[in-house]
């Protein structure tokens, strides 16, 4: 940036400064983060002059470049993990760009994702090429190689998140199916010993869940029982470690003979939170 010695020049100096400093350490975090890019292209000095562009801007890009539709698809089918993103020009000899994002879409293979690049011509099949699944596409207008690599950048940050998405459900239905087959009861607590969720079948419930969600576990059980639990609460923040604890609950017309075990439920020390699991329980009737 710059700034001209004008009138009050001073007074706009460090906010210049510190925006300066900012877009550096943008710019720097960005470089830290290497792309390899699929760069699928046919005319040779549109590919010559993106590779220089590249090399001055955004040296952190890596481009491999192929000049038919068909060596795209190969690549894409036979080593896609291999890229973080795919440049697609539309002058492609044959098949055209439009039937390579096609035919990945159609073979559900667009997992990589592709940034389009067309003529203004062409803006017309790049919007076919959007519903097909593409990222973004950008138009071949004056100063577009400048847009490219944040294209590129941005294509890649969402392909990876989805990415993520997808895992952590996947790992959350894992999670559920086996918190299913677990015949135990388990309930999640905060450091007050709210209760905070629960999973139970309503059979091995000894009182309805409005009785007891987002209610301290002194107020549900007796006063002897609150203090056990308030030292199996205290045992669990300086161990680390679970904790079994076995008591009974008296009930009108039932007995619950229940253990508890306590952990450590959260990431963090500063705000922890405890889970625990009913084991071997029954009920016996007065």
């Amino acid at each position: 940036d710059y700034v001209v010695k004008r009138k009050g020049y001073l007074d706009r100096l460090p906010l210049v400064l510190e925006s300066a400093f900012n877009h550096y350490s943008a710019d720097a975090a960005r470089r830290l983060n290497p792309l390899r890019v699929l760069f699928a292209a046919a005319n040779e000095v549109e590919i010559e002059s993106t590779r220089k562009h590249f090399a001055v801007q955004a040296d952190h890009i890596y481009l491999e470049v192929v000049n038919t539709g068909a060596e795209a698809l190969s690549r894409l089918r036979n080593d896609a993990m291999r890229y973080d993103a795919v440049l697609l020009d539309f002058q492609l000899a044959e098949p055209s760009g439009l039937h390579v994002v096609r035919e990945l879409s159609v073979k559900n293979t667009l997992n990589t994702p592709v940034v389009l690049v067309c003529d203004e011509a062409d803006e017309e099949l790049a919007r076919q090429g959007l519903k097909l699944g593409a990222s973004s596409s950008v138009v071949k207008r004056p100063g577009y190689l400048y847009q490219l690599p944040w294209e590129l950048e941005q294509a890649s940050a969402r392909a990876e998140l989805q990415r993520r998405e997808a895992a952590l459900n996947a790992s959350e239905e894992r999670n559920r199916a086996i918190l299913n087959a677990i015949p135990d009861m388990m309930f999640l607590m905060d450091p007050e010993g709210v209760i905070l969720d629960y999973h139970a079948s309503r059979e091995l419930l000894i009182m309805e869940p409005h009785e007891f969600m987002n209610k301290k576990v002194s107020e549900i059980v007796p006063p002897e029982v609150a203090e056990k639990f308030d030292r199996a609460f205290e045992e669990v923040m300086k161990t680390d470690q679970p904790v079994v604890l076995e008591y009974e609950l008296p009930f009108p017309r039932t007995r619950a003979l229940m253990k508890i075990r306590w952990s450590d439920a959260t990431a963090t020390r500063s705000s922890p939170s405890c889970a625990m699991s009913r084991r071997g329980g029954q009920r016996t009737s007065r």
